[in-house]
């Protein structure tokens, strides 16, 4: 922790290491969010094992040896080895936190076959961290492009946290912007770590011009936000967002 009562997150999706030139940088990314000294990071495009894109590494392992951090996955997609004897093929979110991680569970989200979605597998990890004695519930998501399903994932989020009986916070790519249906009901349950009535920075590099925002960091009502920034970068078509938050221990 920052303080005895801060935290700091951070979520990026990494596109599977790949910069904008679509070259693997996994050492760039590895960089990059050690330079913003996170206590808790979540990553959305993360594989393993999953083809020669990127190099059939395990980025979960290594970017946990890198930053010196406890590691989580969850693999949205778990394919079956392309040789005998090797690994499955996984791509998902990751959860990286300089405290104990004491137990994680994958949600995958429900889906609706379209062409819209893609029919990609999408989910949530949810993982229960121990920071110093206080126990805290961090969620990292990577939504669907279909807004049927985008309103799905959101009571699926809702209906987590409605289970969990600890401070939340909830972070990921979740390809809205802040004006869509789905989003207005995420920020009606949950808040934004940058309100709405402030400039929401670009966090997608590639529609810049648009100022479009997709990746965004959601709290429960034991937290607020003490510092937000986005870190522009050519490691990702994504760009990562930092938030400092602090626990408010008496609520009223």
């Amino acid at each position: 922790m920052q303080s005895d009562r801060s935290v700091r997150v951070v979520t990026f999706n990494i596109g599977s290491g790949r910069d904008m030139e679509g070259h693997i940088d996994l050492p760039g990314t590895a960089e990059l969010l050690g330079h913003a000294k996170a206590d808790i990071i979540g990553l959305q495009e993360v594989d393993r094992h999953f083809s020669s894109r990127s190099h059939f590494a395990d980025q979960v392992n290594w970017l946990a040896e890198q930053l010196d951090m406890y590691a989580a996955y969850g693999p949205n997609i778990d394919l079956p080895a392309t040789e005998e004897g090797r690994p499955n093929r996984q791509y998902g979110n990751a959860v990286f936190s300089k405290h104990p991680i004491v137990s994680c569970q994958n949600h995958l989200l429900a889906s609706v076959p379209n062409e819209q979605s893609g029919n990609e597998q999408r989910g949530v990890l949810e993982t229960i961290i121990n920071i110093e004695g206080t126990t805290i519930a961090f969620l990292n998501t990577h939504f669907s492009l279909d807004e049927q399903e985008q309103h799905l994932g959101v009571d699926t989020l809702i209906a987590i946290t409605e289970q969990l009986e600890v401070p939340s916070i909830i972070v990921g790519d979740f390809n809205m912007t802040i004006d869509e249906p789905p989003m207005e009901r995420l920020f009606s349950h949950f808040n934004p770590a940058l309100p709405r009535n402030m400039h929401y920075p670009t966090t997608y590099s590639r529609d810049a011009e648009k100022g479009n925002r997709l990746d965004y960091i959601l709290s429960d009502k034991h937290w607020s936000t003490k510092l937000v920034a986005v870190l522009p970068t050519d490691v990702s078509d994504h760009f990562p967002v930092l938030a400092d938050m602090e626990l408010i221990l008496d609520l009223k």
